[in-house]
This record gives structure tokens, C-alpha cells and sequence, in this order.
């Protein structure tokens, strides 16, 4: 059987959705890790405030959520670029350009996954799997 050549404009429409596909999957990420870093800013801050210092705190935990979140958005095009790059770059090295970026972002996901488990719960999510498997 002879191959249909496909046309110039549904190449570049699997380009389109490859790309969007890829810009989504890392904007969802990057809104995940800032959130993430926020939960741990909290997380510290509720550990410092025993009773005493609440307003220091309260005040020092805003500076730092406002310092955080203005060096993030406001870098996050260029913070983008350099994680595509080397997951791109890590990926085509070790398992093929496809593979690899699939199998990095895969990657990224439980680790951020786990640091969200252990945040909420204060468990280490793999030693919770290794147990429950074993």
C-alpha cells in the first residue's frame, strides 16, 4: 500500500497542536509550582507563629509571597524557555526527542505531585508507595 502524502497544511497543523499541547502542559506546571512555593512559604510561616510574633510574621510572610510571585510572573517567559530547553535537552540525550520529553515531564509531575503530598500531609510520598507496595 502506497502512503497518502499528507498536505502542507495538516503538517503544519500537527505542529500547531504539538505546540500548543506542549505550552499548555508547561503553564499548567509553572501555575503548579508557584503554587507550590506558596504552600511552603504558608506552611513555614504557620510553623514560626506560635503565639508570638504574629504580626511580623503575618507581615514578613506577605513580603516574601509578593517578593516570590513578582520574580516569578514576571520571569516566567524566560524561566519557561530554560526548563523547555533542558528537559528537551535531557530528554533528546538520554531516550530520543519524543520519548524523552514525554517520559521529563512525566518526571516533573511526581516530583511536584510528591512535594504537594508532603506539604498537605507532611509524609514522604515515595516512602508511603514503597510501604504500601511492599
Amino acid at each position: 500500500m502506497k502512503r497518502r502524502k499528507e498536505s502542507k497544511q495538516a503538517i503544519e497543523a500537527k505542529k500547531w497542536l504539538k505546540t500548543q499541547t506542549v505550552k499548555f502542559t508547561l503553564a499548567l506546571a509553572m501555575i503548579l509550582i508557584v503554587n507550590l512555593f506558596r504552600a511552603v512559604l504558608f506552611h513555614y510561616m504557620f510553623k514560626l507563629s506560635n503565639g508570638k510574633g504574629r504580626y511580623f510574621i503575618t507581615f514578613i510572610g506577605m513580603a516574601l509571597a509578593a517578593f516570590i510571585f513578582y520574580a516569578l510572573l514576571k520571569n516566567m517567559g524566560r524561566i519557561s524557555k530554560f526548563v523547555v530547553e533542558k528537559i528537551v535537552r535531557a530528554g533528546k540525550e538520554y531516550m530520543g526527542r519524543r520519548k524523552g520529553f514525554y517520559i521529563s515531564i512525566s518526571v516533573l509531575y511526581v516530583l511536584m505531585f510528591a512535594a504537594y503530598y508532603w506539604v498537605w500531609f507532611d509524609r514522604n510520598f515515595f516512602v508511603d508507595v514503597w510501604r504500601d507496595l511492599t
